[in-house]
């Protein structure tokens, strides 16, 4: 834990002013800039009713083109048997999603992480699904590309 409270393998930016769990507030400004190089993963958390075909539809078809894109292969076949080489797991810059998904008979929750920044597959999948209302109980989205990870976890 660094002195602010908060762990050391993320980075919080923009203006916003943000209270710690000790109760003592802090902004963006009191942080040292963190390398591109050592926090560039973001995560992002989407919330949908389990009988929401076109969502299910438009989440799972840009999940699966950038990562065809990403990871550079022809066909969606080999997304489901891919397996990473020790090379692949130490590119920090390979453009792909990790994901799993959450079910119950009443929602779904995606759990993504990717390479952030302009242009990158988080961006890209954003774009593509971003909200187009307020969070609600038929789509929620949790995502903050300012706060950045050092590592995959997924």
């Amino acid at each position: 834990m660094s002195h602010d409270g908060l762990k050391n393998d993320h980075k919080v930016g923009g203006d916003s002013n943000l209270r710690s769990k000790s109760g003592f507030g802090f902004s963006s400004s009191n942080f040292v800039s963190v390398q591109h190089s050592e926090a560039i993963f973001e995560r992002m958390i989407i919330i949908i009713p389990y009988r929401s075909g076109d969502y299910v539809k438009q989440i799972e078809t840009s999940f699966e083109r950038i990562n065809l894109k990403g990871l550079n292969l022809s066909n969606s076949r080999y997304l489901s048997t891919k397996e990473l080489t020790p090379e692949d797991r130490a590119n920090r810059k390979l453009n792909f999603l990790g994901c799993f998904e959450l079910i119950d008979k009443e929602m779904r929750c995606y759990v993504l992480e990717g390479l952030g920044g302009n242009g990158n597959c988080m961006d890209e999948f954003y774009r593509v699904n971003e909200r187009e209302t307020p969070n609600n109980k038929k789509f929620k989205m949790l995502y903050n590309p300012e706060i950045k990870f050092k590592d995959r976890i997924y």
